[in-house]
């Protein structure tokens, strides 16, 4: 484009310079024949004076002109040395409009690299910032699992200890009462999956409520005790033998006392 516009501006100055000539040479062959024509009159009177009256036989002389005729202005003649400077003015402005042009089209290449560069960024940009927008998404995704999943924890914690709670008060109450807690407690162990009754089983015993444990155990099926042991041994097997250890200790009867 910027080529096509100089060599437009150059055509432009060429037609420009030949009808400068033209106009300038058209002139001066106009002032040159004004010339030659009044050098061939000059010495004659107009055809207004030179005519005679019938009846007069006088002869009118005619009068010098007072002021001096215009002397037509010729143009100067060029001599080789400015022809040849004037050559080379125009080929320098060729040379630096050449040049001009070649500085423009650098320029102009410089432009379109830069432009590349920023497109491939904004590119890059765009990409780098969906990738964060996914992990963003992602992270609000997990966050709220985690607090569903803290608010399930904290609600079975608060489940425990209540029933923790009502162990430690049922050991207050008397023996048939403590017997109806007790079988309440098997009933609603009986009901439950048989990890979560194990995970219960488990923290009753984590909390130095062993005896009662087995106890909630020994007023169960013993179909749905081996169940809550096998689940508990999948989980903790040490707690298991600890619990069967305690359980034979129950069942061991006391030892007689020697006599003396």
């Amino acid at each position: 484009m910027v080529k096509n516009v100089l060599v437009s501006l150059f055509a432009v100055f060429l037609f420009a310079l030949g009808a400068g000539g033209s106009f300038y040479f058209s002139q001066w062959q106009e002032k040159q024949k004004d010339a030659e024509e009044l050098a061939a009159t000059e010495g004659e009177l107009p055809a207004d004076l030179a005519a005679t009256d019938t009846a007069t036989t006088a002869t009118v002389t005619p009068e010098k002109p007072s002021d001096p005729l215009p002397t037509p202005a010729r143009p100067a003649t060029m001599s080789a040395e400015q022809i040849v400077r004037y050559a080379s003015q125009y080929r320098q402005q060729v040379e630096q409009l050449q040049k001009r042009e070649a500085d423009l089209i650098r320029q102009e290449s410089r432009l379109d690299l830069a432009a590349k560069d920023v497109d491939q960024r904004k590119m890059e940009i765009d990409g780098m910032l969906k990738q964060i927008q996914g992990y963003v998404q992602q992270s609000e995704t997990l966050l709220a699992k985690l607090q569903a999943e803290r608010q399930m924890l904290q609600e079975e914690k608060d489940l425990r200890d209540k029933e923790v709670q009502q162990i430690n008060d049922s050991r207050s109450l008397p023996p048939e009462i403590q017997q109806q807690n007790l079988s309440k407690s098997a009933q609603y162990i009986s009901g439950m999956q048989d990890k979560d009754a194990a995970a219960v089983i488990k923290n009753w015993v984590n909390d130095g409520k062993m005896d009662y444990a087995l106890q909630v155990l020994e007023n169960v099926s013993e179909r749905d005790a081996s169940k809550i042991m096998s689940a508990l041994c999948e989980e903790d097997q040490v707690l298991v033998g600890e619990m069967l250890i305690a359980l034979n200790e129950m069942e061991r009867p006391e030892p007689a006392t020697k006599k003396r």
